[in-house]
């Protein structure tokens, strides 16, 4: 199989989502959970980083709208670490949160990246994530969820302290579905992106974890489209449509995905006991003036059968 691994309009502001609360992304130590999650639903999308698309406002206002459990970023949340671009950030994706409904953070490679040689490219990201306390991976359950989430910015390499955190994770029999979420994908038809290290690092990684409790989905963002692949026993999603510009490039013929390019976008997910649904609901070519979003991908997971 040839597969390429990854490398690593301004809008107005002030009238968006009039009267949600400041910026309450987490809360006591812990992200919330809904009381009964029987059929968790969870919004999902990346890169929402300057350069902005017009429609990326109305993107965030359909998003706040499906009213999930949960929002997640899939990471590429800001341009640096700039103030201006945390301003913005707060002003628009921050304001999807709500004490009841948080946004669960992935570190992508823009939010390492620093404005200033004197700043510390993070500290802007921790104050607004205190729960992580400073650490970017960690878990999250809720219901038949048990998430994974990893900082492409810190080492996966043998012997690190998050591969070894992970390592730990993957092998507990706990959840109906485990769920990793990361940044960068480690499968994408991108062009022009080649990282071996990320095969060596990964694929040995996700190989060992089929033999243990095993990766229902990863999620990724980073590249700026939709993709679908099928290895190692998990299904890797790539979904970069969250506000940012697009890249198009010849779809690979391992992607499981072969419709129409999806620009805008995000991902709709539910979770049960039984099952996890995933759909790609995407920006249609009268989004502009319509508001108006369609199912472009489907994919259903039954819980995988007790060993």
């Amino acid at each position: 199989m040839n597969k390429r691994k990854v490398k690593m309009v301004v809008a107005p502001l002030l009238l968006f989502f009039l009267g949600a609360l400041a910026l309450p992304t987490a809360q006591g130590g812990t992200f919330h959970c809904p009381a009964q999650p029987d059929n968790l639903k969870i919004i999902a999308f990346g890169d929402s980083r300057p350069p902005y698309h017009p429609n990326k406002i109305r993107l965030l206002e359909a998003m706040k709208k499906e009213r999930p459990d949960l929002f997640l970023h899939l990471g590429d949340m800001v341009f640096d670490s700039a103030p201006e671009d945390w301003q913005r950030f707060d002003l628009q994706e921050g304001k999807l949160a709500t004490l009841d409904r948080p946004l669960l953070p992935v570190v992508g490679n823009h939010e390492k990246k620093t404005h200033s040689v004197f700043a510390d490219a993070m500290v802007p990201f921790f104050e607004r994530f205190p729960t992580l306390e400073g650490k970017p991976w960690y878990e999250y359950q809720c219901g038949a969820l048990r998430l994974l989430v990893l900082s492409y910015v810190h080492s996966l390499k043998s012997g690190a302290p998050q591969r070894e955190w992970l390592e730990e994770q993957v092998a507990k029999e706990e959840g109906d579905f485990l769920l990793v979420a990361i940044h960068d994908p480690p499968y994408t038809g991108m062009p022009d992106y080649p990282l071996p290290e990320w095969e060596s690092i990964l694929s040995p990684l996700f190989q060992w974890a089929r033999n243990h409790r095993g990766v229902d989905m990863v999620l990724s963002g980073h590249v700026h489209s939709y993709e679908r692949y099928q290895e190692e026993g998990s299904t890797f999603i790539v979904s970069g449509g969250g506000g940012s510009y697009f890249y198009t490039f010849p779809r690979s013929s391992q992607d499981l995905y072969q419709g129409r390019e999806p620009g805008l976008h995000y991902l709709r997910m539910w979770i049960n006991s039984q099952e996890l649904t995933l759909e790609m609901v995407a920006a249609t070519d009268s989004f502009a003036t319509s508001g108006e979003m369609e199912v472009l991908d489907k994919v259903v997971l039954p819980v995988r059968k007790k060993p």
